[in-house]
């Protein structure tokens, strides 16, 4: 009978590196589907079957004859348009992490980009510039293309033909290889994500007992750091929604607000900017206008919305970049700033998130990024392009058709922020700023999910120094012995916040 202390010791949570080697984990990515995507499982399905999305397209099994909740995973997913399908299988050794950045971005798509998720195998390419990007070496040999990980203990590969075979992830295992395998029409965004997914820099989360035996010697493990209670939290896009307060314009701005059908709303002095916002669950709404009367056939305007579960900071800043931009209409006499904005081009638009090492591609005339944790992306659409045009070209051009920026690593925290094609793109640039600003931001850190748990850096709050009791007695009681008579003082004035003025 294993001792007490045994027990303990197995049961030792651990950060552990690389992913490739720590075991399969136990993240229960059924489960999410089901919470967070309302992905179920019919009475009359297949026994293999575990779930099915709401649109009925995709299918997640597993194989035959497997014990309950062990096997490969298979996804299937169904073109109704083109009349095709395609598969990601997972094997159940595989990392969980993996297995949940690529069915977590695949569901989400399904609900928010469904043609990034079920068309085609575009930009097959991106998979490999992600690892060649963390140091894996890429070579041509015996019909295939492929990356090796460092250790030489985790590989993707691919036919040269990539039309008629299959991509393949894999890695070691406690009994031998793991893979996941993706069918030739798969697209091509799922094995980017797994890509990143297997090249975080930060560990997984793993029991001492979970680890492979044969795997000890090439891992780095120390002890997993309990979350302190409440600190702060980088970045800031994986930290959740925050304290539910009113947005700080009400109180810096004075701005009219009034109720409005779900919740409150507040319109600028100028008439031309509408923010509203819902009192649960919390979401906003940004609305403006070329003049303060909107008539019915004016399109000129743009739209920002930010889902309930968005950080508050990343809102609050977009909105101080928009009052900024109010202001400097009004102090020159112009409209032109909120709806035209000062000449812009995307590159510009984007540079902090790729300065931030954001990965981006271009596939079918959407821009695509992607985090460097794999947990979130923005994807920049750019219409009906001449497919001429390089990335370089593009990125100069003053225009796009929308933007979306979406955090789907971990479900119960996703959020996603839309920005209309009449959008200035020195507002995208405020939006996609605020998401990079690497400035640490107060959260309860009990609430962080344990998806992202790792991919975060979370710092305990300084402590006090404490007080001296007996010092600060002896000080006050000095103080009445020095004043021998009434002083007239001039009245306290409160210092203004150290932030920009805004103008009128």
């Amino acid at each position: 009978m294993p001792s007490t202390t045994a027990t303990a010791d197995a049961e030792q949570l651990l950060a552990v590196m690389p992913v490739h080697l720590a075991g399969p984990g136990s993240e229960d990515v059924p489960f999410h589907l089901g919470a967070y995507f309302e992905w179920f499982r019919p009475v009359t399905a297949d026994p293999d079957v575990v779930m099915i999305s709401p649109c009925k397209r995709a299918t997640l099994s597993r194989s035959p004859q497997s014990p309950a909740g062990l096997g490969r995973l298979t996804l299937t997913v169904r073109d109704d348009l083109l009349g095709t399908s395609w598969s990601a299988t997972f094997d159940e050794q595989a990392p969980s992490e993996i297995t949940a950045s690529v069915l977590y971005a695949f569901a989400y798509g399904l609900d928010q980009w469904p043609g990034l998720v079920l068309h085609g195998a575009k930009g097959q390419q991106a998979a490999f510039d992600v690892l060649r990007q963390a140091g894996w070496p890429t070579q041509s040999r015996d019909g295939h293309f492929a990356a090796m990980s460092p250790d030489r203990l985790a590989s993707l590969s691919r036919p040269l033909d990539a039309w008629e075979k299959e991509t393949v992830l894999s890695g070691s295992a406690g009994h031998g290889t793991w893979s996941i395998t993706f069918s030739a029409q798969a697209p091509a965004i799922l094995a980017e994500r797994a890509a990143v997914a297997i090249t975080r820099r930060a560990p997984v989360l793993r029991g001492r007992g979970e680890l492979p035996a044969a795997h000890l010697p090439h891992l780095t493990t120390s002890v997993a750091a309990e979350p302190p209670g409440r600190g702060t939290v980088a970045p800031r896009y994986l930290a959740g929604p925050g304290a539910g307060e009113p947005p700080r314009l009400i109180t810096d701005q004075r701005w009219p607000n009034e109720p409005s059908r779900d919740g409150e709303a507040m319109t600028s002095p100028c008439g031309r900017l509408r923010v509203e916002y819902g009192r649960f669950p919390e979401s906003w709404l940004v609305e403006a206008w070329p003049s303060p009367r909107r008539g019915p056939m004016d399109f000129r305007g743009w739209r920002a919305a930010f889902s309930p579960s968005t950080p508050r900071e990343i809102v609050e800043e977009f909105l101080d970049v928009v009052a900024d931009s109010l202001a400097a209409d009004a102090d020159l006499g112009t409209d032109a700033t909120v709806v035209a904005g000062p000449g812009m081009s995307l590159g510009e638009t984007l540079e902090p998130l790729t300065a931030a090492g954001w990965h981006m591609r271009l596939d079918s005339g959407m821009l695509t990024l992607l985090s460097p944790d794999g947990h979130a992306s923005a994807h920049i659409d750019q219409g009906h392009i001449d497919p001429a045009l390089g990335l370089n070209e593009i990125l100069e051009l003053e225009r796009h058709f929308g933007m979306s920026i979406d955090m789907t690593g971990a479900p119960e925290h996703s959020w996603r922020a839309v920005l209309t094609g009449g959008t200035p793109l020195h507002l995208v640039r405020a939006a996609t700023a605020a998401v990079a600003n690497p400035a640490p931001v107060q959260r309860n850190t009990l609430d962080l999910p344990q998806q992202t748990r790792t991919a975060m850096a979370v710092t305990p709050p300084s402590p006090r120094p404490p007080a001296r009791p007996a010092a600060l007695a002896a000080r006050v009681r000095t103080i009445p012995a020095q004043s021998t008579s009434p002083v007239a003082t001039a009245p306290a004035t409160a210092l203004p916040p150290n932030r920009p003025s805004r103008g009128r």
